[in-house]
C-alpha cells in the first residue's frame, strides 16, 4: 500500500496562491493597503531574521541545522498570520466564499488571464475576481496525474500545506465542476468565519501549520504514525516545491522536488546539505530523492511505479 502527499502552493499549483487569496480579501473586505503593508513587514522580518540566524546559509551544512534554522522562523510567520487577524482581512467570509474564490481564480487561469467576473448568491454577498489578483493555473500534467493514481487499488492520495485556507484549496482543486478535491485526505489550515481568525487541522488540536516541523507533524499524523516518526507499514511518496517540504521530503519513502529548473532555492538547499537529486528521468531505485518540472514528467518517468523497490 502506498500514499502520495502532494504540498499545494507551487507544487499543485504553478505559483504560491497566498498573495490570491490577500487579494481576493481586499476585494470583498477593502484594505488594498493593509495587505501591502501585511506583506513588507512579513518580508522585513524575514530579512531580519535571516540576516541574524547563526550558522549563516553558507556554514549550514547539514540536514539538522537547516531544519533548525526552518523552525526558527516559527515566529516569524506566526507574526504574519497574527497581523492579518488583527487587520479583520478575512473577517465574516465563509468556506463557501473562499470556495467559490478558488473555483473563480482557477477559471482565470484556465481563460489565460482574461477576467469574466462571476456574482455569487447566499452565503455572502456578491463578489467577482478582482482584476488586479493573479490567476491560479495548475501544473502540466495535475489532473492525469489524480487520474491515475485514483484508480490504484493499491494507492491513496494526500495533501499537506500550510497555505491558510483549505476550503480555497478545494475550490481550486474543484475548479473543473469535478470532485477531485474528495480524492485527498487533507492536512490544511483553514480560515474561520466570522472571526477571520487561522487554524490548524482539527486532526492537530487546531494548531496552525507554519513550518516544515508542522508539515511533518501533519504527514506523520495523516500516515498514522507519532509525533517521533515511528515505523510505518506504508509507503509514502511526498512531493513539494519549498524549504517547508524539506522535513517531509526526507521522511517519505520517495521524496519529488517540483522545480522549474535545477537552479530552485530547495534544489540549491538540498546540494548544500550534500544530498544528489537527479530528474526523474534518469532516477534509479533505491535512491530517496527525484526532482521534476511538472506532473507531465512524473508520469512519462513512471517513477511512482517504482515505489516497490524503495525502502520503507
Amino acid at each position: 500500500m502506498s500514499i502520495i502527499v502532494l504540498d499545494f502552493d507551487g507544487t499543485i499549483t504553478q505559483n504560491d496562491t497566498i498573495d490570491v487569496l490577500g487579494k481576493f480579501a481586499c476585494s470583498r473586505n477593502g484594505g488594498a493597503v493593509i495587505w501591502d503593508d501585511i506583506v513588507k513587514a512579513y518580508f522585513a522580518d524575514h530579512k531580519s531574521h535571516v540576516a541574524t540566524y547563526q550558522p549563516e546559509q553558507a556554514l549550514r551544512t547539514t540536514l539538522d541545522q537547516e531544519l533548525a534554522f526552518l523552525e526558527s522562523l516559527r515566529p516569524v510567520e506566526l507574526a504574519s498570520a497574527e497581523r492579518v487577524v488583527r487587520a479583520a482581512l478575512f473577517r465574516d467570509l465563509t468556506d463557501s466564499d473562499f470556495e467559490r474564490f478558488g473555483r473563480e481564480a482557477f477559471g482565470n487561469g484556465l481563460r489565460g488571464g482574461r477576467l469574466e467576473p462571476e456574482t455569487s448568491s447566499g452565503g455572502g454577498s456578491s463578489s467577482s475576481l478582482p482584476t488586479a489578483s493573479p490567476a491560479v493555473t495548475l501544473r502540466a500534467g495535475f489532473r492525469t496525474f489524480v487520474d491515475e493514481v485514483a484508480s490504484r487499488t493499491d494507492s491513496s492520495l494526500g495533501l499537506v500545506s500550510v497555505n491558510w485556507s483549505q476550503s480555497f484549496i478545494e475550490g481550486v482543486l474543484g475548479g473543473e465542476g469535478k470532485d477531485k478535491e474528495d480524492r485527498f485526505i487533507k492536512r490544511v489550515n483553514r480560515i474561520t468565519a466570522p472571526t477571520g481568525v487561522i487554524e490548524g487541522p482539527a486532526e492537530l488540536a487546531g494548531a496552525t501549520l507554519v513550518t516544515a516541523q508542522d508539515k511533518v507533524d501533519a504527514l506523520r499524523e495523516l500516515l498514522g504514525q507519532d509525533q517521533a516518526g515511528g515505523e510505518r507499514q506504508t509507503c509514502c511518496v511526498y512531493i513539494g516545491d519549498s524549504t517547508t517540504d524539506l522535513a517531509c521530503l526526507m521522511e517519505a519513502s520517495l521524496g519529488i522536488v517540483m522545480a522549474d529548473n535545477e537552479d530552485s532555492r530547495l534544489l540549491q538547499t538540498l546540494g548544500r546539505l550534500g544530498y544528489d537529486v537527479p530528474h526523474v528521468s534518469v532516477w534509479k531505485a533505491p535512491e530517496k530523492l527525484a526532482w521534476a518540472r511538472d506532473f507531465d514528467e512524473i508520469l512519462k518517468s513512471r517513477i511512482i511505479d517504482s515505489t516497490k523497490d524503495i525502502p520503507q
